[in-house]
């Protein structure tokens, strides 16, 4: 008959009949930050990053580059007999390794602090799991801590150098919170320095709420590259979500300038643009770019490297260079068109062949805007009505005229 009747109030099941397996899941739900202090210092006590959170590893990271390599150097190092000999960890090490050197006071082993945070894959060759799981002891062969160093293109390197991408950009960071706290607020400020703290304040501000959308979610990069006024190369980043509501969002990045741009250069900035915003490659799931060879190329191309890292960043061919190409070639089909161009090509190789011709051009160009100021056709103030140069005529400059003139 019990099972007719209600009760009214539940019996507590005791807490050992709970299965541990049910407790671990439960409490898996909602991780808990990790802290400075809940990572472990000794190398051989580290879990692998692969075992952490995705979201939390960049954090880890910077953590772990703010503690610095674990160096003991007061430690009492252990003798180990190697035949005849007894050997042990040199500490003289640590001031010729100094920046990536760590031991191991529990497995008297060393290891590399650079590659266990950035080594690109397990298993990888050219680095080794030695110094970043299995912890190197061989005492009597200090030749293999240069070995492990190896060339310029060794894992070792390519770890290091995203180690201080990502400890510089932290450092830019702090600078700049800092030079925000001790800014003059007086009087004596002009207005420049003023435009320019509240325009850095905005684009950091706007940055941070954009990340924020993110969320530290999927994501996809539409890259371009090109020169800017002062002729100097600048590599425009978008990133490209689905936010919380379902909706496609696309929000541009920044905008970073490049010495060179090939497909190195160009990934090396963004490296160093993911660490400073805390996003990680890992996360990246599309690359859109054109088809130039530096861009997409199979081989050495920035979509090559970037798969290397992560192979499920798929690429796409931009659809809007794609409309480009098409609208260039729709239009170079119309006569009409072509003959515009050409007479366009023709003037400008005229004028800009000869200085009393460009004069000439100026003198009917001022005369121009003078008359238009006098009917109001244009308006004054600063920075309106400059004197500007001619350019050449190309596919990617002269898309929208195309479009005008063909409407």
């Amino acid at each position: 008959m019990e099972k007719y009747f209600k009760k009214t109030t539940p019996t507590p099941q005791p807490q050992e009949d709970i299965p541990e397996t049910s407790k671990r899941k439960r409490l898996s739900i909602i991780p808990k930050p990790l802290a400075s202090d809940d990572l472990p210092s000794d190398p051989a006590l580290r879990k692998k990053m692969s075992m952490y959170n995705i979201n939390e590893i960049d954090d880890i990271r910077r953590k772990y580059i703010q503690k610095g390599p674990c160096q003991p150097k007061q430690h009492l190092f252990p003798q180990t007999w190697f035949g005849k000999f007894s050997r042990r960890f040199n500490c003289s090490w640590f001031d010729t390794y100094s920046t990536w050197l760590e031991y191991s006071v529990s497995d008297d082993s060393a290891f590399c602090l650079c590659c266990y945070l950035f080594k690109p894959y397990e298993g990888d060759k050219a680095g080794g799991d030695t110094f970043v799981t299995v912890g190197f002891r061989n005492w009597k062969k200090p030749d293999k801590l240069l070995e492990h160093v190896g060339i310029v293109d060794s894992s070792h390197n390519k770890a290091w150098e995203k180690y201080q991408n990502m400890r510089k950009a932290k450092h830019q960071d702090e600078n700049y919170k800092q030079a925000m706290i001790t800014a003059p607020r007086n009087n004596l400020m002009r207005a420049p320095l003023i435009q320019s703290q509240l325009m850095a304040i905005a684009s950091a501000e706007t940055t941070r709420l954009i990340l924020k959308d993110l969320n530290h979610d999927l994501f996809a990069v539409l890259i371009d590259e090109s020169r800017d006024i002062s002729i100097k190369e600048q590599m425009a980043v978008v990133i490209r979500y689905v936010d919380k509501k379902g909706y496609v969002m696309e929000r541009y990045l920044a905008l970073v300038h490049v010495p060179e741009t090939n497909a190195l250069t160009l990934k090396k900035a963004l490296d160093a643009l993911f660490c400073k915003h805390n996003l990680s490659i890992t996360n990246l799931r599309g690359q859109g770019y054109d088809a130039a060879s530096n861009m997409s190329g199979d081989i050495n191309g920035l979509k090559s490297l970037i798969l290397k890292e992560n192979n499920s960043a798929f690429y796409v061919h931009c659809f809007a260079h794609q409309l480009q190409l098409t609208i260039v070639a729709a239009a170079k089909s119309d006569k009409k068109i072509v003959t515009f161009f050409n007479t366009v090509a023709n003037i400008t190789n005229v004028v800009v062949a000869s200085c009393k011709r460009r004069d000439v051009l100026r003198e009917k160009q001022v005369d121009s805007i003078a008359k238009a100021l006098d009917m109001e056709e244009l308006n004054t103030g600063q920075g309106k009505n400059q004197e500007t140069t001619l350019k050449r005529a190309g596919d990617t400059r002269w898309v929208l005229i195309i479009v005008q003139y063909a409407v």
